[in-house]
């Protein structure tokens, strides 16, 4: 690790159990800054029992490397999903003018974890790619509690049609609350121009 002047940077690592893949680190949005001695969050599906997302602490203090801790998971029980592509999130995802089919990524959550302090509440945006009816649509999630005990305060699948696959979701919300989705459309014929979806 390189720091931003060329010298050596420091850095600290945990491991946990291979039954993980896929974390991905929150993300701070906004001018607020989280509470005072907030952790990051990491998040990863629960692609086990396919029901919950995964949550883990992470606080790292650099002036005393021993005192840094990684604690959790913590199970947030959300609706069931099914991953894309068959149930392992591989490859599926057509395309037009070829035979060529793209990976949905399906078994982990997608960049970003958007992170935000309201003041009044902490919420975080998670969004991945699950099988609706045989093509892929983009589940997302808003998380609050995250510091005491997380819950999905609002969720959702967006997949307005049969014909497109909707996958590789990004996800943000400004400082009122609206939550913005993108991601990436492909079938088989061309798709019209896609249109993100506010929510």
């Amino acid at each position: 690790m390189t720091s931003t002047s060329g010298s050596p940077g420091a850095q600290q690592c945990f491991s946990l159990s291979s039954n993980y893949r896929g974390l991905l680190p929150s993300d701070l949005d906004g001018n607020t800054a989280p509470p005072a001695g907030s952790p990051n969050y990491i998040a990863a599906l629960d692609d086990t029992n396919l029901n919950g997302i995964n949550l883990w602490k992470l606080h790292v203090e650099w002036a005393t490397p021993a005192n840094s801790t990684i604690t959790g998971p913590t199970k947030i029980t959300t609706a069931t999903f099914t991953e894309a592509c068959g149930a392992v999130g591989g490859i599926c995802i057509t395309q037009p003018g070829t035979t060529v089919q793209l990976d949905s990524m399906g078994d982990r959550l997608m960049y970003r974890a958007a992170y935000r302090n309201f003041g009044t509440h902490e919420s975080l945006l998670l969004t991945h790619s699950v099988d609706v009816s045989g093509h892929s649509g983009v589940r997302w999630y808003e998380i609050r509690n995250v510091s005491v005990t997380p819950i999905v305060h609002q969720s959702g699948t967006y997949a307005p049609d049969s014909e497109n696959h909707r996958w590789m979701g990004s996800i943000a919300q400004d400082s009122q609350g609206n939550i913005f989705l993108g991601y990436s459309t492909s079938g088989a014929v061309k798709p019209a121009s896609a249109t993100p979806a506010v929510l």
